[in-house]
């Protein structure tokens, strides 16, 4: 449905840029820490009962950056919560991803880069005490098609355009091969994933924000969502923002790109700090 998505992707990173400053140098230069939370507000899927939010901790640190070269670390945290058990929350599952990655700037609003990441997912007693409570009620119990656990190759090219109407940015991952940790090679990722951002309005310190995520293959996901940002200081996106997301369809996604992703409505907040 969203294979059109890969061609506008790889020729607007062609086309050419503007200047920009001369990012920090050396040892730990720069960091990039994210957390939020969404709540699905809607419509009901055979997930909901196991996936109604989820949050996140993630923090990425460029190790050292010498001329047009870095080599960066990320890491995110996801919790994913079920439908309240009586009168407790319950966590249905965690995950976390670690990466290592190596970028060349190519131009000024140009960045290639590639590395290896890591995905784990883990399950917990509060799901099992939710599919007893649903399995009691005569519900079925669904299930994923996707893996819980990636270790991938992937190189990327990202390009924004400031100078242009909205400020677009974009980019475009491959991961061409998913494989065991001694060496075999394990079973399917989707192999492209396009993200986008197009800033809408911004008037002092309040912006309005659409961003988009696409992950091409079998089991295809996308995801739209609009922000409305606030505190930038000195920071292109805002450092506290609330949200509306839209995932259409009605399936569970997990990828090393996305974590695990529920299709439906949420709502929710972030909080983005960069340095």
């Amino acid at each position: 449905m969203t294979t059109w998505i890969g061609i506008p992707a790889v020729l607007l990173v062609l086309l050419p840029a503007a200047a920009a400053a001369q990012p920090a140098q050396g040892a730990f230069p720069d960091a990039a820490l994210d957390i939020g939370y969404r709540t699905f507000t809607g419509p009901q899927t055979e997930f909901s009962p196991f996936y109604s939010w989820d949050a996140h901790f993630a923090f990425d640190v460029t190790v050292v950056r010498a001329g047009r070269h870095s080599v960066a670390a990320e890491t995110m945290f996801e919790s994913v919560g079920t439908e309240k058990l009586g009168s407790r929350i319950g966590v249905g599952g965690t995950g976390f991803v670690i990466g290592f990655n190596y970028a060349f700037r190519v131009a000024d609003h140009l960045e290639a880069s590639g590395g290896i990441r890591h995905l784990s997912t883990h399950l917990t007693r509060d799901l099992d005490d939710k599919e007893a409570a649903e399995r009691s009620e005569g519900h079925a119990i669904p299930r994923g098609e996707d893996l819980n656990e990636y270790n991938v190759l992937f190189v990327r090219l990202a390009r924004d355009f400031p100078s242009l109407p909205f400020a677009p940015a974009i980019g475009v991952t491959l991961d061409p091969v998913n494989f065991e940790l001694d060496g075999d090679l394990a079973g399917y990722v989707r192999p492209l994933f396009v993200t986008s951002r197009l800033s809408l309005w911004r008037r002092g310190g309040l912006a309005l924000a659409l961003e988009t995520e696409h992950e091409i293959g079998r089991n295809p996901y996308n995801n739209f969502t609009l922000r409305l940002e606030m505190f930038p200081r000195d920071q292109s996106e805002g450092r506290f923002a609330v949200l509306v997301a839209v995932a259409p369809g009605d399936g569970l996604h997990v990828s090393p790109n996305i974590g695990g992703r529920r299709d439906g409505v949420a709502v929710g907040f972030t909080l983005r700090f960069k340095s």
